[in-house]
């Protein structure tokens, strides 16, 4: 039997055991799964070889129980992918045939019986959760109607009372769609969000207004990281990824919130993850994340991060200060403040992770 992680999201299997490729997340708490095969994969092979060796032990034991006047119990040669095994499950069908399956002691019927139980149920719950649905709908479309022709009438009676409305005028009818309501309600447009390419952020040259930047390069940043882990693990491999973007611009009537991202993630074969964040008009570094399986690794992890983002500073004084914010967790786990020019982030347990990002009084573009 193995140990095998997944992701609690979408179950997918992680790497480094807490990377999920799919939903392209760090996974604190992964789903740990304990046998030879997830339950949607095939390996007829390997059952087989499996289930013969379980047989031969099975059969050890049947001739000490005759030996010891036990009567031994009946069964049959089975024929399943090229090879036949001895079952001691008597089939109770009345077939007069042998099944095809290759697990010795396992009822051939048993599953198919369950699975048109289980189909049954579904079905039955199904029609009544359509059923629910409906009557909810119909309770709802019936209330909202009363209760919005109660609430015209309360308003027109107090703004008659205040004289905002001649007696004859009515109220004007709800828009039905967002940009009707949004001149309706005085704000002269909709909220709205636009995805931006590369090509598009990097030809305005402006930097994102929704983060705080550091003033040190994002690509430089890497490359100091890398030399300070092949130092520190000299015999852990180190995997980088691909420099991946997401650019959002979000705008009402009166703001408009940029965040464009390039990032990369790190592995190393010790458990040990990085996340570097960048600007993607300007490259500036913006946010660094540091994650560890094991609770010796995340010190000196989060130390390097740390180190590479001010490389001026003495080491035994950033991992002195780092030692004291790991000590500031306490029993609750966690820790959130200020730590010189970053706002920190720290959470233990099974899992280790750590985040830093630019303080605004120190944003390089900041006012």
């Amino acid at each position: 039997m193995k140990k095998r992680y997944l992701c609690p999201v979408c179950d997918q299997e992680l790497t480094a055991k807490r990377y999920c490729p799919e939903c392209r997340r760090i996974r604190k708490e992964p789903v740990v799964y304990e046998g030879w095969l997830l339950p949607n994969e095939r390996d007829s092979e390997g059952i087989l070889l499996r289930a013969a060796g379980e047989q031969a032990g099975s059969s050890g034991r049947a001739e000490g129980a005759s030996a010891s006047g036990e009567k031994a119990a009946l069964g049959r040669q089975v024929q399943s992918g090229g090879r036949v095994y001895d079952s001691r499950y008597l089939d109770n069908c009345g077939s007069g045939h042998a099944h095809s399956y290759g697990v010795p002691n396992k009822d051939p019927h048993r599953a198919k019986r369950r699975e048109k139980s289980e189909s049954a149920g579904k079905s039955s719950r199904g029609l009544k959760a359509a059923v629910i649905l409906v009557l909810v709908c119909i309770t709802v479309a019936v209330l909202w109607e009363r209760v919005w022709k109660l609430g015209q009438e309360i308003v027109s009676d107090i703004q008659e009372e205040y004289g905002v409305l001649d007696s004859g005028d009515s109220l004007p009818d709800m828009p039905d769609d967002e940009d009707s309501w949004a001149e309706f309600s005085g704000n002269g447009s909709a909220d709205s969000v636009r995805v931006l390419a590369d090509a598009e952020v990097l030809a305005a040259g402006e930097p994102c207004n929704g983060y705080s930047h550091y003033d040190v390069d994002g690509e430089e940043y890497v490359a100091r990281l890398f030399d300070y882990l092949t130092d520190l693990w000299p015999e852990v491999p180190v995997e980088a990824g691909l420099w991946e973007s997401s650019n959002e611009v979000y705008e009402n009537a009166y703001s408009s919130y940029s965040y464009y991202r390039r990032q990369m993630r790190i592995y190393l074969d010790n458990g040990v993850s990085y996340t570097v964040i960048c600007d993607t008009a300007t490259g500036e570094l913006m946010e660094l994340n540091v994650g560890a399986d094991a609770e010796e690794d995340f010190g000196p992890a989060f130390l390097l991060a740390a180190c590479a983002l001010e490389p001026e500073r003495d080491r035994n004084e950033v991992w002195a200060e780092v030692e004291g914010l790991l000590a500031g967790m306490g029993e609750e786990e966690y820790y959130f403040g200020d730590w010189g020019i970053s706002e920190v982030y720290l959470s233990g347990g099974t899992y280790c992770y750590g985040s830093m990002t630019c303080l605004p009084e120190y944003d390089k573009y900041g006012d």
